[in-house]
Formats: structure tokens, C-alpha cells, sequence
């Protein structure tokens, strides 16, 4: 709509501009080109050395790095990660614009021409890359060699120090992301076509599979027993007491919830409501294909302590069972993993 509104304005000046004034309607052209929004920005061209010069990055799978000294210029840190880099990455950060819509083009063309992915440690250079930029935007080409270089002249022991707390860190972060989804337990759908049955901690459960704003859930009729509130969301008393009084009060048919390794369902919306349910069962839904959530979320649902990051660390090399960590009144009462 704006370029077509830009098109339609350009061709009336074109068709009523003469000599007088045209130096002014060309002043007010480029202000109106920046008012409404249209950029004639195209990022750098990418050779195809350089394209696998960033695919040598992807495939080291370096994930993103969350503390700060990782994502400033001015940091030893951040300048290990710089000095990481060929000098073609480095020309083409050079290259890296000031404007904000600029920068957005600018990052999407290198992740969607190189595959490098949100959260990789791409996302770390385009955070030192601001932080110099922040500092000296008039001459990023010259300060990027500046801190490689200012790296380079670092004693052999600081640098070893520095390396050892990057692959540190870069295992913290593979461990946290590995216990994202840790532990989740697929869950065997029978029947035909939409109608299916699963069985659960020895019981049966009828549903049927639906599509829901293009997405594909289940859809199961439970007794309201098996239903629970998770820890993080207690209930408001008050509140519960003024619904209840509400004439106008509508009822949900529905609730979503996920599903714990206790076996129970666990309610992710209606909280009150469902404490105001009076039917013997009710319908839940859940994401298809469906699973367990993972560890991680069930810690929250019964309000266990989520693991340190050495915790993590030893999970994810197979040095500590997560189960351990999880109270034996609760741990007793699993009906998945373990």
C-alpha cells in the first residue's frame, strides 16, 4: 500500500513539477520516501567463498552464547570470538549498516543465504558488531581489524583462560538447550481417521485429533480428577468467589493443558473456571502428535527446583539422573520415565 501511495504521489509531481520549484519537490520526495518507509537498501552480495566460510561456522555448531562478555567489542571475550573469524566475515561485518531497518535486511539475507540459524553464535557477532558501532559507526571496518589485533597481543595465558571459558560456556549451552526438551515422552495414538484412544498410566482415554488455527490437536474426554493445577498458578480465592457469584458467568467446554509424567493434565488456561466445573468429566486439549512435557516444564508444575547449570551440565553428560532430583513422595507416583 505504501509504494503503491508513493507511486501514485511521484507521477503527480513528475506530471506538474516545472523548473521553478523543482528543487523543492525534490527535497520533499526524499522526505516523503523516509516518511513512508521505503528503503532502497540492499544488503552486500555474497560470494560463494564466503558463503562457505559461514557454512565452516554453521558446521562447528557453536551455539549462542548468553553472558555479556560474549556479546561486547570491548571485552576479551568478545574479541576471542572476532579473532575466530577469516578476514572475508570480518570485511563483510565491515559492511554491517546503521539504520535499524537496514540492519533487519541486512540480517536476514546472511542467515537466509548461509542457513545459519536464530539462536547460533551468529547472534553474538551482531551483538559486538552493534557494540562497536555504538562506539564508532563512522569507521567499523577499521576498529573491527583494531580489536583482532588488540586480541592477538594477549599473553598465552590469558588467552587459554579465555578458551577455556568460551567451550565452557558453549557446553552450558547446549546442555541448557538439550534439557528444553529432556525427558518428553511420546505417547501411542490408536484409532482411525480423526477418532483415536490412548492409554495412560494404565487408563483409556477416548478423542479425537482436530485442526485449530492450522494446527493439529487432541482433543480427550477425561474424568475431572485427572485434571490438576500447576504450582506456578495458585489460585485467587477472591476472585474464585466473585466468579462464582457472576450470573453471567460463561463456562468453558474446553481447557488446555499439557500433560505431566504423573500422568495428570495439567491446566494451562481457566484455572477458576475449571475449580467451577461441575461435570463428572471434561475435555482437554493438547498439541498433536501427543507427549509428555519435558522435565524441565513438570519441575515448574510441581514446584521443583530447577537443576544449577552444573546440574545441567552433568545431565547432559549422562553423569547425573534428572529423576534423582525430583522429591520421592513425587517421584513414586511416575507414570513416565525413570
Amino acid at each position: 500500500m505504501k509504494k503503491i501511495l508513493l507511486l501514485i504521489l511521484l507521477i503527480f509531481f513528475n506530471l506538474t513539477a516545472n523548473a521553478s520549484f523543482g528543487n523543492s519537490c525534490s527535497t520533499f520526495l526524499n522526505k516523503l520516501v523516509s516518511l513512508v518507509g521505503i528503503s532502497n537498501y540492499s544488503p552486500p552480495e555474497m560470494s560463494e567463498s564466503l558463503i562457505e566460510q559461514f557454512q565452516i561456522i554453521k558446521e562447528k555448531g557453536f551455539q549462542k552464547l548468553d553472558h555479556v562478555s560474549f556479546r561486547d567489542a570491548q571485552s576479551n571475550e568478545g574479541k576471542y570470538l572476532l579473532s575466530l573469524l577469516p578476514d572475508s566475515i570480518i570485511d563483510y561485518f565491515s559492511q554491517y549498516p546503521v539504520s535499524r531497518g537496514n540492519i533487519i535486511s541486512y540480517k536476514e539475507n546472511l542467515k537466509n543465504t548461509t542457513g545459519l540459524e536464530r539462536e547460533s553464535i551468529i547472534d553474538n557477532y551482531f551483538s559486538i558488531i552493534d557494540s562497536v558501532i555504538k562506539k564508532n559507526p563512522e569507521n567499523l571496518s577499521v576498529e573491527l581489524k583494531k580489536i583482532v589485533k588488540e586480541y592477538g597481543e594477549l599473553s598465552s595465558s590469558e588467552k587459554n583462560i579465555i578458551v577455556d571459558k568460551f567451550n565452557y560456556h558453549q557446553l552450558l549451552s547446549k546442555a541448557k538447550k538439550s534439557w528444553l526438551s529432556y525427558g518428553k515422552e511420546n505417547i501411542i495414538e490408536f484409532g482411525f481417521g480423526n477418532e483415536l484412544y490412548v492409554h495412560i498410566n494404565g487408563e483409556k482415554f477416548n478423542g479425537k485429533r482436530v485442526l485449530s488455527n492450522g494446527k493439529l490437536q487432541v482433543v480427550l474426554t477425561v474424568p475431572v480428577e485427572k485434571v490438576k493445577h500447576p504450582a506456578w498458578n495458585p489460585l485467587d480465592h477472591q476472585y474464585l468467589s466473585q466468579l462464582a457469584s457472576n450470573p453471567f458467568r460463561i463456562d468453558k467446554k474446553k481447557y488446555d493443558v499439557v500433560l505431566g509424567h504423573d500422568g495428570f493434565f495439567y491446566l494451562m488456561d481457566g484455572n477458576h473456571r475449571f475449580s467451577l466445573y461441575s461435570k463428572p468429566t471434561v475435555q482437554v486439549v493438547l498439541s498433536s502428535p501427543l507427549k509428555t512435557e519435558s522435565l524441565r516444564v513438570f519441575f515448574d508444575l510441581k514446584n521443583i527446583s530447577q537443576p544449577t547449570s552444573e546440574q545441567i551440565i552433568q545431565i547432559y553428560n549422562g553423569e547425573l539422573n534428572p529423576y534423582d532430583l525430583i522429591p520421592h513422595f513425587i517421584r513414586k507416583e511416575l507414570a513416565f520415565g525413570d
